[in-house]
């Protein structure tokens, strides 16, 4: 059972970034005064050392995590050490900053706590979540493991089907599904907006409009850093969760396990931000037995982010 929940809301005023922590009644805040370009800068090369895999890289990457978890976890680390679960909150000037990545006594969050992110200021708390059945769709070229229809044979009632056989018209209709599942190319541009290609159109936040589901699962390149999705769920409140990579994730291989250990872990617990803690812990450990450098290991089971939204779950 996880424990109380420690609100974190990070936010950018003029040259200057603050967080502050909140757990029940205990609270601390930071501001880096002067330090918003800084920090920024260490969080893109973070961002981009794990786009790129660029392996040779390491000490970059090992650098930048251990100064930035000086300045924003080591000062409250009290409150961190009594808690299993982190809700980030923050805004778009800060969607690409891995704040999960940061370490704690030498550990990544990801590794030691169960991790969810929201936007706007809104503090979610969320109840559990029964799959009742879902809509898988699935691009054979990013998912040529099929995982998506080992994943959707886990719930009854739910539907899998190719991205050839489907449209937006389609996963956009109203159904007796409370997951929405998608494996398709996507891109993000400069400002965070992106979208996921679906046949010859484009899934964009117009279309994630028209949806009403509990979970939208998406395992389509730096999709959970497309601020136009996670602006949507908030405003709509048509979705309660959203999980999708914030970098550019393999196609088959981790996305693989990822979506079947994921939903494994969900129909057991009923804990979304449970489910992707033991997914990410187990991925992890699957691919540091398997030698690979620290740089692919944290691009193949760190990569997805979990949103929570406004929203109660029917």
């Amino acid at each position: 059972m996880a424990s109380a929940i420690l609100y974190v809301v990070l936010s950018v005023s003029g040259a200057n970034i603050k967080a502050d922590y909140t757990l029940v009644g205990e609270k601390k805040s930071i501001v880096l005064t002067g330090k918003k370009a800084a920090v920024l800068k260490q969080f893109d090369s973070i961002y981009t050392i794990i786009e790129n895999k660029n392996t040779k890289q390491v000490k970059q990457l090992n650098a930048a995590v251990a100064e930035l978890s000086q300045l924003l976890v080591e000062p409250a680390a009290g409150l961190i050490q009594k808690t299993d679960t982190i809700n980030f909150i923050i805004d778009k000037a800060l969607v690409r900053c891995a704040f999960d990545l940061l370490e704690i006594k030498g550990k990544p969050l990801y590794l030691t706590h169960r991790i969810t992110y929201s936007a706007f200021g809104y503090r979610a708390k969320n109840p559990g979540l029964k799959v009742q059945s879902g809509y898988f769709v699935a691009d054979a070229s990013t998912d040529p493991e099929d995982g998506f229809k080992k994943a959707s044979a886990l719930f009854k009632g739910s539907l899998w089907e190719s991205v050839e056989n489907s449209s937006l018209g389609e996963i956009g209709r109203e159904g007796n599904y409370n997951v929405l599942a998608i494996s398709g190319h996507g891109g993000l541009d400069a400002s965070n907006s992106g979208s996921i290609g679906i046949n010859d159109e484009e899934l964009d936040s117009d279309t994630m409009e028209n949806i009403d589901v509990a979970l939208a699962y998406l395992d389509s390149c730096q999709q959970g850093a497309n601020w136009d999705f996670v602006e949507t769920f908030h405003t709509e409140k048509n979705a309660s969760f959203m999980l999708a990579p914030i970098t550019s994730n393999d196609a088959g291989d981790s996305s693989t396990l990822t979506v079947v250990w994921f939903f494994e872990n969900l129909k057991k617990s009923q804990d979304v931000a449970d489910a992707l803690f033991k997914t990410r812990t187990r991925l992890y450990s699957h691919y540091k037995k398997a030698g690979l450098d620290p740089v692919t290991i944290v691009n193949k089971a760190f990569c997805f982010r979990l949103y929570e939204f406004r929203r109660p779950i029917n």
